[in-house]
């Protein structure tokens, strides 16, 4: 259950877009656990002085709630500044941050205008940078089902209904133009790029390639019937989880897996908390999957999951066990 608070803030108007995008996309109702908690602000407050009431707001709404996808939206126990700018979100990689500045005698306006540091052109109201990356750690976070089983978002788990993926291979750039320019501004990084949808379909021009989700049946059918997505030969991620106490260590997989394998794909791996993950960049999932099947010792296949995902569409199918 939602507090009051949180309650009327999302039933004003400089909040319907968090109430359209929580009910559109996200799997979970907004709870008062999500907000940050009033010693939270009051610490961030004390610290660093008076802050901007959109952003406590932000924090009232959804403070507790906000994860870490790609780039790391601020909470109030970390909150800082730089320049005596508030550092409202920043690239994983440190590479660039959105930043809220306040007016010259020192206040803040009720909604402050953001840059990105690191000669970015970004410059936004925070109202609008913080609709940009939430959208665009959304697409992140849909692609990352490329590598794990979490459809997961900034604001928390996503709908099951939905879908995203990466359109490449000469993507079709005519049709991705026929969608009208969404009025949210893109991440800093894709500063040349333009967003394109509506409320359940996002496309985003990453230049090379066509980012895209969409939140409901009608909107994926919609898109499906413009673009070709879940074609055998597209480039797929196959996925082997092993658990990390396995009689082999991860080296003497990744070996076997690199010679199994051959020029079928490119072999990857990275370990989770308790299993190793390795991935298999190919053409050819089937027969990858196959080639894994038959070389892979039984003892060790009892315990591990092999996936299948395409690049277009990132829903992952489970192969082994058999379902």
């Amino acid at each position: 259950m939602m507090t009051q608070r949180q309650r009327a803030l999302l039933d004003t108007p400089r909040w319907a877009w968090l109430r359209r995008y929580l009910d559109t996309w996200c799997a979970e109702p907004l709870a008062a656990s999500d907000a940050s908690t009033e010693q939270q602000l009051a610490d961030a407050q004390q610290h660093l002085g008076p802050l901007p009431t959109l952003l406590r707001e932000w924090f009232e709404l959804v403070g507790a709630r906000l994860c870490d996808i790609q780039d790391m939206p601020a909470r109030p126990p970390k909150l800082r500044t730089s320049d005596g700018r508030l550092v409202v979100w920043t690239e994983n990689q440190g590479v660039w941050q959105i930043l809220a500045c306040p007016r010259p005698d020192g206040h803040w306006d009720d909604d402050p205008p953001c840059v990105a540091d690191e000669g970015f052109d970004f410059a936004q109201p925070l109202s609008a940078a913080l609709q940009a990356m939430t959208l665009s750690d959304t697409l992140v976070g849909i692609m990352s089902l490329l590598y794990t089983d979490r459809l997961e978002g900034p604001l928390g788990l996503l709908s099951q209904q939905v879908r995203g993926g990466m359109l490449e291979d000469a993507p079709d750039w005519d049709t991705f133009r026929h969608y009208p320019e969404h009025p949210v501004p893109n991440n800093p990084f894709y500063e040349d790029g333009l967003l394109r949808g509506d409320d359940t379909t996002i496309l985003r021009d990453d230049s090379s390639c066509i980012l895209w989700m969409t939140a409901t049946d009608d909107a994926f059918t919609a898109f499906t019937s413009r673009f070709k997505v879940g074609a055998p030969d597209e480039e797929h991620e196959v996925v082997l989880r092993l658990p990390k106490d396995s009689p082999i260590s991860v080296k003497k997989s990744m070996e076997l897996l690199q010679t199994t394998i051959g020029d079928l794909g490119h072999v990857g791996q990275a370990e989770e908390s308790d299993t190793a993950r390795f991935w298999i960049t190919t053409r050819s999932p089937d027969a990858v999957v196959a080639r894994l099947l038959s070389a892979i010792p039984q003892h060790l296949l009892a315990d591990a999951q092999i996936t299948t995902v395409s690049h277009r569409l990132a829903i992952p199918r489970v192969v082994h066990p058999v379902p």
